[in-house]
Order: C-alpha cells, then sequence, then structure tokens
C-alpha cells in the first residue's frame, strides 16, 4: 500500500513546531487528522457566533448559524470515522486540536453591524 502525500495550503506557522507549515508534506493521516482539527476549530467558532450573536439582524444571523453549526458538526462526526476507517485513532482533545488546526483561535465576538 503506497501512501498518500499531501501538500499543506500557504500558511504563517505559529513557530509551536507541531502544526504543519506553508508547503509541508503529509501523509494521509496527518491530512485527515488537520481536516478535522479544522473541521472543528469552524464548528466551534460556528456555534460561538450562534451563542453571541446580538443586533438588529439578530434572528436571521442566529437561525444562519444555527444551520451552519449543525451541518459542520456532522462533517466532524464524519471526518473522525473516515480517520478510524483508515485504522487510526481520531484526535479528541482541544490541545491536539489547537496543535493542528490552520484555523486561528477567536476570542473576541465580531459585532454585527459593519
Amino acid at each position: 500500500m503506497s501512501i498518500k502525500k499531501y501538500t499543506c495550503p500557504p500558511q504563517t506557522p505559529s513557530g509551536s513546531g507541531t502544526e504543519p507549515g506553508r508547503g509541508t508534506i503529509m501523509n494521509l493521516e496527518q491530512a485527515m487528522k488537520v481536516a478535522l482539527a479544522n473541521t472543528f476549530a469552524f464548528y466551534l467558532k460556528a456555534h460561538n457566533f450562534h451563542w453571541n450573536t446580538e443586533g438588529p439582524n439578530f434572528p436571521q444571523y442566529h437561525k444562519f448559524l444555527d444551520d451552519l453549526y449543525n451541518e459542520v458538526w456532522l462533517a466532524v462526526d464524519a471526518v473522525a470515522e473516515h480517520i478510524r476507517a483508515l485504522d487510526m485513532y481520531a484526535p479528541g482533545s482541544f490541545q491536539r486540536y489547537s496543535e493542528l488546526s490552520t484555523i486561528k483561535d477567536q476570542t473576541m465576538v465580531p459585532r454585527a453591524e459593519l
């Protein structure tokens, strides 16, 4: 069985040395784990924004974000199950997701108004 290689998209490494950097070649196992971490990070951001949205367009944003985070949650589960189907263990901790994800953490909730 040959191992497929994947090149990470360009990004700015955070410097911890554990996350993939610009042009890093990864095998399928690592790429799937990065995809899982990114999907989970996106899910968490969408859910955070759903909880904290406010302003005159609250109903529209709240509904949109509710639909979004529910769809992304299904993707999180699907990616993790694909990893397990490849006889690998899926990462499942915030620390590991933080190490693997290429999505920056969001500690502030953006304003709904521009």
